[in-house]
């Protein structure tokens, strides 16, 4: 866990649609534009916030956003970003950068976490134990399967809520996040209103 605090960095985004498993083709197109984004262990991608399905793809409107959360000093690295084409299938287009810090919540949620356990019972096992490293007692619920496509394959996984997080513990959650992949946009915990939502 890294000892500076972290941020998210918010980008409206323009252009696409982008296809449903654009995961792997985002990291390659960040990574190209931030060559040290693999380097930093912490740094983390969120899965594109605010498209909307439409015939198998995904569109790109007024409130879409791509955000990256990164070490505070990282900040003024990821402002590059603004005014740069991302070559997806349809390229996107990048606008300014917006910091913003990381707020505890009671409630987090992540769309998909991936452990390497495809069976629910060992799923729900392995983040109970991750959990557990923050010394803290909250509710953990597992949500839908879902997958994620990176460059060595398909990766199977689950939506993930933790609930009655402690202020302290929802801020080393949001930092370290649950499992792997988080450049891909996997197990990157976010704020969530309530815990009836999870499969959502």
């Amino acid at each position: 866990m890294t000892d500076m605090p972290m941020m998210d960095v918010a980008f409206a985004i323009t252009g696409g649609p982008v296809t449903r498993d654009y995961a792997a083709a985002l990291h390659a197109a960040l990574c190209r534009a931030l060559p040290w984004l693999d380097d930093e262990p912490d740094a983390a991608v969120h899965p594109l916030r605010g498209v909307t399905p439409v015939d198998g793809r995904l569109c790109v409107g007024a409130r879409s956003r791509l955000v990256l959360r990164v070490p505070q000093p990282r900040v003024e690295d990821c402002i590059v970003l603004a005014g740069r084409w991302l070559a997806l299938d349809e390229p996107l287009r990048v606008g300014p950068a917006q910091p913003r810090s990381l707020l505890p919540h009671r409630t987090l949620y992540s769309s998909l976490v991936i452990t390497g356990d495809a069976a629910e019972d060992r799923f729900l096992a392995a983040v109970t134990q991750a959990v557990s490293l923050w010394s803290t007692a909250c509710q953990v619920i597992v949500g839908r399967a879902g997958t994620c496509a990176v460059d060595t394959g398909s990766l199977s996984g689950f939506s993930v809520m933790l609930h009655g997080v402690s202020p302290p513990t929802s801020l080393r959650a949001q930092t370290e996040g649950l499992g792997g992949y988080r450049k891909f946009g996997c197990g990157v915990l976010i704020p969530h209103r309530s815990a009836d939502a999870v499969g959502s």
